[in-house]
């Protein structure tokens, strides 16, 4: 028999639907479904009935509602809540499944926890001892922590690009620059040792590393890298 779809309301954004407890236990082809009263854009397959329906058992023996967010292939995102129909007397008699749109929220939430990551990234990369230091993927510099500005007394924005070789002894830079360019023509990770100059004067031995971020089809988009001191 064909699932019971007792449309409760359609409006805008937002859609719900109520199924009777006499639904096939497994829904896997749309074949006597009624599809209108999905939300606009979202097809059969994108609801994911069978998964829907899967769980829906201890939700109809008086369990939790279920939630789960759909990304569409238009890029919208949409709240599926699967919870009880419960008649006057309190009787759970079928599920009833809202669709709500959510992809404002969603994109929201997600931005404003990429600001706690990134604030979270940048208090730990300010509190550890070590220099630490990004390039692009061509190996400019775009980034020096506050303890290489302590180290070698000058601001990070004089030391970007290039500008920060000249911190580096000049017996090393050569080598250096020789290993440096072979990292970013094979994108190998880069450990070496070079000395860098304090903001005394002072000379000393630091052991380098450097590793490559890549996009999902494996081309470099950044260095990251860290100097610690050995002597």
């Amino acid at each position: 028999a064909s699932p019971d779809t007792r449309p409760v309301y359609h409006l805008g954004d937002r859609v719900c639907f109520r199924l009777t407890v006499n639904f096939p236990s497994s829904i896997s082809t749309k074949d006597g479904f009624v599809t209108d009263f999905l939300p606009a854009g979202l097809t059969y397959e994108d609801a994911s009935f069978t998964t829907t329906f899967a769980g829906s058992a201890n939700t109809l023996a008086g369990g939790p509602s279920q939630e789960t967010e759909i990304s569409l292939r238009d890029g919208r995102i949409l709240r599926r809540r699967v919870s009880p129909y419960r008649t006057d007397q309190g009787l759970t008699t079928g599920l009833v499944v809202t669709y709500v749109e959510v992809t404002q929220q969603v994109l929201l939430r997600e931005q404003q926890w990429n600001m706690r990551a990134q604030a979270q990234l940048q208090a730990l990369i300010e509190a550890v001892p070590h220099l630490m230091w990004s390039c692009d993927a061509k190996g400019q510099c775009d980034f020096l922590n506050v303890q290489w500005e302590t180290y070698t007394g000058k601001p990070a924005r004089e030391q970007l690009g290039s500008a920060w070789l000249e911190q580096i002894h000049p017996d090393d830079r050569q080598a250096l620059m020789k290993e440096w360019a072979y990292c970013l023509a094979t994108g190998a990770n880069l450990h070496t040792r070079f000395r860098i100059r304090r903001y005394d004067g002072v000379w000393r031995w630091f052991d380098t590393r450097a590793v490559a971020q890549r996009d999902e089809h494996g081309n470099v988009e950044k260095w990251f890298g860290s100097n610690t001191d050995t002597q």
